[in-house]
């Protein structure tokens, strides 16, 4: 069974979830994919 780990969502079961709980996770994620790309962005220009 997946969880969804996220600081704001929680630890919950992904079938527990309302569509409004998968949406936040869905965006916390995103946000934090975009994290991670930015800084390799930002690495390789250092470079």
């Amino acid at each position: 069974m997946m969880k969804g780990v996220c600081p704001k969502c929680g630890n919950k079961d992904l079938e527990e979830m309302t569509e409004e709980e998968l949406a936040e996770l869905e965006s916390c994620v995103g946000d934090a994919l975009m994290n991670i790309w930015e800084n390799e962005k930002k690495e390789k220009e250092v470079e």
